[in-house]
């Protein structure tokens, strides 16, 4: 089958009469495009991306309740085949809602080979979105072409409860963007209503660290060749202290005569809750850890500090950094917009 066949395919394909033209304006394209390589190789490539563009165009207009609810897999699939024919198909959206909460594309501009654009999220109905609202590392950029590209908080606007983000796209080529192109960005969830301590742990007493304690053996991956090691650390599961909301010392004790403090984070993938912490010698000075190690139990993430030669805490408190978000919302919400020239 060539392109010439695909496109009369498609031309027959009962779906709305907008999408129909977009296939064979892409078909035309595609056939201009071969007839000027005049490359077999090249022939059987592009027919094998409309190939698969028709069945992803008759997969997301198919009546079939099961497959509507898989069609952001299948997206994710034919971008990972075609980037340049996913988002050929992928129609624009400058807002999308759910629960309340609306993702809105505020403005898209190009300067040579730099492309900015501002997205927000606003709450409609409650308080969930505030000045430290963190997308939890759980958007992607999806553009036609190579590209690189990242997100970050770019402000808060309080009277609209509204929070606004800055992508920045830059081609790997060094190249212009193509203004045809279209850009898909997706959020999963977001975490709001930050919560943090930075000082002393006063209700910690370092003396009270048992030069005993129960241990237990872990293995963990020590370098990038996956080298399996046995590593000796705390098995006490105490709440000594709560300094923020999700996150417990729950431990304290001398393995191999160095001092040993463990804390835990409560399911951080939700609540981004993490932890440094440090001694303090009378004010004086801080003494860092000198390792620590990091392993999860269920979904917790367990940090265990080692501060090495530290056999006399007479004189020292705990210090710490304590960081927890007390609101997750869990999405998600998708827009797809043109690239635009500045004008």
């Amino acid at each position: 089958m060539n392109i010439t066949d695909l496109k009369r395919q498609a031309e027959s394909i009962r779906i709305p009469q907008d999408m129909k033209r977009q296939i064979v304006l892409y078909c035309n394209d595609e056939i201009e495009n071969i007839n000027h390589k005049k490359e077999k190789c090249t022939l059987l490539w592009f027919g094998k991306k409309l190939a698969v563009a028709i069945v992803f165009v008759l997969f997301l207009f198919s009546g079939t309740s099961a497959l509507v609810a898989n069609v952001n897999d299948f997206y994710y699939a034919l971008y990972y085949v075609s980037p340049h024919t996913a988002q050929f198909f992928m129609p624009v959206n400058m807002s999308c809602v759910k629960d309340n909460i609306i993702m809105t594309v505020d403005s898209v501009s190009i300067s040579k080979n730099k492309a900015e654009i501002l997205v927000s999220l606003q709450d409609l109905s409650g308080k969930r979105i505030d000045e430290t609202t963190n997308l939890n590392e759980s958007y992607g950029i999806f553009s036609a072409g190579d590209c690189s590209a990242h997100c970050e908080m770019y402000g808060y606007v309080e009277e609209e409860n509204k929070a606004v983000f800055l992508i920045q796209m830059e081609p790997f080529s060094g190249e212009e963007f193509n203004i045809k192109d279209k850009v898909t960005f997706i959020v999963g969830n977001f975490m709001s209503a930050k919560e943090k301590y930075m000082g002393i742990a006063e209700d910690i007493d370092l003396s009270l660290a048992e030069r005993n304690p129960n241990v237990k053996i872990i293995e963990k991956s020590e370098n990038i060749y996956y080298e399996i090691k046995e590593i000796t650390v705390l098995d006490q599961n105490l709440s000594i202290s709560t300094p923020v909301n999700n996150i417990e010392i729950t431990g304290m004790g001398y393995i191999e005569g160095n001092l040993h403090i463990q804390a835990r984070c409560i399911n951080p993938w939700e609540n981004g809750s993490y932890l440094w912490i440090c001694l303090d010698d009378s004010g004086k000075k801080r003494i860092s850890p000198t390792d620590c190690i990091r392993f999860n139990d269920g979904e917790d993430v367990i940090y265990e500090y080692v501060f090495e030669g530290i056999n006399n805490t007479d004189n020292c408190k705990l210090y710490g950094r304590f960081y927890n978000y007390n609101n997750y919302t869990e999405g998600p919400w998708k827009v797809t917009f043109m690239l635009e020239k500045n004008k």
